[in-house]
């Protein structure tokens, strides 16, 4: 079938162009660390590359759609609730440019089953979630993790503090075959070792996690 680009998308559905400009908007106006539009612009490529190597045809109104929306509530506040937040703003803003109640409940379900926690039941889902997956595998990875980090203003002990979400993604492993593929054999055991060695030589180095509390003797101050 081969990977279809978002030309050929938007002529048979102006109302995903429209969606591909407000979402581009709002992602470029936040301007986040991790979650803006280049991520989105990833999340694209994986998930038409993965569309184009399945033997049921997607719908792409659909699964573009969603990829646009699925961290898009990042843009209108904090992280913790932007899963709520972007189911909130596709149900608000999807209605006006000419999707139908049933387009949005699927988008809806593509958002929602983004979360490792929630079972993608249709195929436009399932290539979300693993788009979505891919950005946290392989040792490239590592790129993204500590740009999530910074968005979210973490310090170097907590970033490497729980690697059981990692650990967990790496037993549920992915949806479609062409994930599989393009992760590889190591799925997300490279990003695990690599996390757990960074861990492990903080242990070893107090300068990189000191702060000003250390320089003094705590009764000097």
């Amino acid at each position: 079938m081969g990977m279809r680009k978002l030309d050929s998308v938007f002529k048979e559905f102006p109302r995903v162009k429209e969606a591909f400009e407000y979402a581009k908007e709002k992602y470029l106006e936040a301007d986040l660390v991790q979650h803006n539009w280049d991520h989105i612009t990833g999340n694209l490529y994986r998930a038409l590359d993965i569309s184009g190597h399945t033997n049921e045809q997607a719908d792409h109104a659909v699964l573009v759609t969603a990829v646009l929306f699925h961290d898009i509530g990042v843009t209108e506040g904090k992280y913790s609730e932007h899963e709520e937040r972007s189911v909130k703003i596709a149900r608000r803003e999807l209605p006006d440019m000419g999707f139908s109640e049933e387009e949005i409940d699927e988008i809806v379900h593509c958002i929602d089953t983004t979360s490792e926690d929630t079972e993608s039941k249709t195929l436009e889902a399932e290539i979300n979630s693993d788009a979505d997956k891919l950005v946290k595998a392989g040792f490239a990875s590592v790129f993204n993790f500590f740009r999530v980090q910074a968005e979210l203003d973490k310090d170097l002990e907590n970033m490497v503090s729980d690697l059981s979400r990692y650990e967990k993604l790496e037993e549920q492993g992915f949806c479609t075959e062409r994930a599989r593929e393009i992760a590889g054999r190591d799925g997300f055991e490279k990003r695990i070792r690599f996390l757990e060695r960074f861990r492990d030589s903080l242990k070893s180095r107090p300068d990189f996690t000191a702060d000003e509390k250390d320089l003094f003797d705590g009764e000097s101050r």
